[in-house]
């Protein structure tokens, strides 16, 4: 039987932004990046950090970031999260090596996910990037210790900074074989005695644009050194190793998000929805609602202020047609390995059941109902898609990546949206975070639902670019259905 669509357990995608956004250490001296001098004796290798991580002021866990020069000819920067939802703790840890030399080129090193175990090393092509069976070749300029998002932020605040100034960074996110940018102003500088000693604060708005994910947040500086971050509901607070370690609190299952709506609809009479308009408010002094809600394949927004819009869900075949180069949602990586030969296996035998192998719109619907029966929904962490091969377990993420994966490797560019859908019933009403995706049919992009199995998504989906909005608000304007029959 397939399962009914639920939300997903999407803390995933908040740890994601950490990994980007979370300083990796304090530092001090300055650097500077052409040059790339990094003396042995600098306070990045002999202080590390601590910050205790907070989801609506309730201790969920902890980050802890050092660096070492393990032997003359290298040196180890290192960082662990530790998350504790529901009981279950979920830990991810990134070590990199770098010559001890200047320019401090990037060696290799390892980053793991719960199970997962992802080696990496430099080689003369970029970086070779191994994954149990996965192996993928990462064709990019050489990283140094010098480009390390923390480092530049380090030396921008002290360039001296002004407030206004704006710059970038970037991240190297192994998993997903991608160089991200990230996006930072300083909105102010102040000077404050602290215990007879003037000290500099400064306040970093940063933002983060990776995939259908935007994400921002307000980090606070002490004389250059990071003490708290905030990421919507979310956050990291410098503290010494013993507070950060303090044992987690049960705040249960964190769905981002469950928003409950005063009116319900019937869930056997969702598929017969022709449109739906929602208002939807936040209330978040890092975001406006322009950063968390926008036009998509089947919606239409318009904005009231910088707090609301009005949001129409319905079938606009205008935004059907595809913008811009398409070739990136055939790459494969970690996250959609869709050149392994277990999938390229799959997807292969998928098209030869159908009675035109050129068909593309049958076999987008084929790899759906692949995916919908090869996988039990159960609400887990983080699953690799090959794991998911092996457990035939997951939420709507899984059954997503799982279907993207499946896509690329059928030569259809596909990608992962996420959002919202209804998720209650003609009693209680209620939106959850969900995951689904969009396939390239016939040179025009379709929604498809693999957790639900729906060929046609359903217009009670709603598409969000921002989870991490404070105060987040649904309210059902109107529904129209279309006639019986």
């Amino acid at each position: 039987m397939v399962p009914e669509p639920r939300p997903a357990r999407l803390a995933r995608r908040w740890r994601r932004a950490l990994l980007a956004l979370v300083p990796l250490v304090v530092l001090g001296a300055q650097t500077t990046a052409s040059a790339c001098q990094v003396p042995a004796e600098h306070r990045i290798f002999n202080e590390p950090v601590w910050f205790g991580l907070y989801w609506n002021q309730a201790k969920v866990g902890y980050y802890h970031g050092y660096g070492a020069r393990t032997d003359p000819q290298r040196y180890e920067m290192s960082y662990e999260i530790s998350v504790t939802l529901d009981g279950k703790q979920s830990l991810t840890r990134e070590t990199r090596y770098y010559d001890s030399q200047a320019p401090h080129a990037l060696l290799g090193g390892s980053l793991t996910l719960g199970d997962e175990r992802i080696a990496f090393r430099q080689i003369a092509e970029g970086l070779q990037v191994d994954a149990g069976e996965q192996s993928l070749r990462w064709e990019r300029p050489a990283w140094t210790l010098c480009d390390e998002e923390v480092l530049v932020t380090e030396q921008k605040l002290n360039g001296p900074a002004q407030p206004g100034d704006t710059f970038e960074t970037q991240f190297l996110d192994i998993r997903s074989l991608q160089t991200v940018t990230l996006q930072h102003q300083v909105t102010a500088i102040e000077r404050q005695q602290v215990l007879g000693v003037e000290h500099v604060f400064q306040t970093l708005l940063s933002q983060i644009d990776q995939d259908a994910m935007n994400t921002r947040v307000m980090q606070r500086f002490r004389d250059g050194y990071a003490i708290t971050l905030n990421l919507g509901q979310l956050q990291a607070r410098l503290e010494s190793r013993e507070q950060a370690l303090s044992p987690p609190q049960d705040v249960g299952q964190i769905d981002l998000l469950t928003i409950p709506v005063a009116d319900t609809l019937e869930p056997a009479r969702l598929t017969a929805i022709d449109a739906m308009q929602f208002r939807v408010s936040i209330d978040d002094p890092l975001i406006t609602i322009r950063d968390a809600v926008q036009d998509g394949l089947l919606q239409q927004v318009q904005y009231l202020d910088d707090r609301t819009a009005l949001v129409t869900v319905a079938d606009f075949p205008d935004h059907a047609q595809p913008q811009g180069d398409v070739s990136r949602y055939l790459a494969a990586n970690f996250t959609y390995p869709a050149d392994h030969p277990r999938i390229r296996a799959i997807a292969r035998t998928i098209r030869a059941g159908l009675a035109d192998a050129d068909d593309q719109r049958a076999l987008a619907e084929a790899i759906l109902h692949h995916t919908a029966g090869a996988i039990t929904y159960e609400l887990i962490g983080t699953a690799s898609v090959l794991e998911v091969l092996d457990t035939q377990r997951g939420d709507c993420t899984e059954y997503a990546q799982m279907f993207v994966s499946l896509a690329r490797a059928a030569g259809l560019p596909a990608r992962e949206v996420t959002g919202f859908i209804y998720t209650g019933d003609a009693r209680t009403g209620s939106f959850g975070g969900h995951a689904w995706v969009e396939v390239l049919v016939d040179g025009r992009w379709t929604s498809m639902d693999p957790t639900g199995n729906q060929v046609v998504v359903d217009k009670a989906h709603l598409q969000f670019r921002n989870f991490m909005a404070a105060n987040l608000q649904l309210k059902i304007e109107s529904v129209q259905f279309r006639p019986a029959g």
